[in-house]
């Protein structure tokens, strides 16, 4: 077992790499390699910071953030943009751009690619609380598809209270129409 343990320990540091731990500069990538043509990036004193990037494949990044005292509390807010080129529907590359804000408030995005409030994805407006897909006022609990009042509970169509159980037409108590007991009712004639 000892074997095999020092056979696994000399075959690891064979294959490790030599040097000073440096990519030589035959195998080693750059920038401009893996398809990125800027990159920058900066950090002050006061811990605001900026960084910025740009691929051949046109998507763009600019960031910028400081420190923030909110309430009690310190955080970081942020600001920035991206940028890409999408497909639309027909294979067209349409170019998209976003700029954002993060901060006390929360995430806040803005771009002619979000949907705004109360539109689609397509920009057209969508139905209201209320509205059915053609804008039109949906009716009410307690109204027909016209929008006039349904009679309730104990009312005639004309919204006319109806007379109750032991009532006559003008919603007075009529002892001779009806006699209760506990176990039954009885109506009189």
């Amino acid at each position: 077992m000892k074997l095999l343990v020092l056979a696994c320990l000399v075959v690891a540091a064979a294959a490790r790499p030599q040097g000073d731990g440096l990519q030589s500069s035959q195998s080693a990538a750059t920038l401009a390699d893996a398809g990125i043509l800027r990159m920058e990036s900066s950090q002050a004193e006061d811990g605001s910071f900026q960084y910025a990037f740009e691929t051949a494949d046109q998507i763009k990044q600019e960031v910028s953030g400081q420190l923030k005292q909110i309430g009690e509390e310190f955080g970081i807010i942020m600001q920035g943009s991206y940028s890409f080129v999408a497909k639309d529907e027909n294979g067209n590359d349409v170019p998209v751009e976003v700029r954002w804000v993060a901060d006390e408030n929360g995430y806040r995005a803005e771009g002619d690619s979000i949907p705004q409030l109360g539109e689609n994805g397509a920009g057209q407006r969508l139905p209201q609380l209320g509205e059915n897909g053609a804008g039109q006022r949906l009716p009410q609990l307690g109204e027909n598809g016209a929008g006039q009042r349904l009679p309730q509970l104990g009312e005639n169509g004309a919204g006319q209270r109806l007379p109750q159980l032991g009532e006559n037409g003008a919603g007075q108590r009529d002892p001779n129409l009806i006699a209760a007991s506990d176990d039954n009712i009885v109506i009189l004639q």
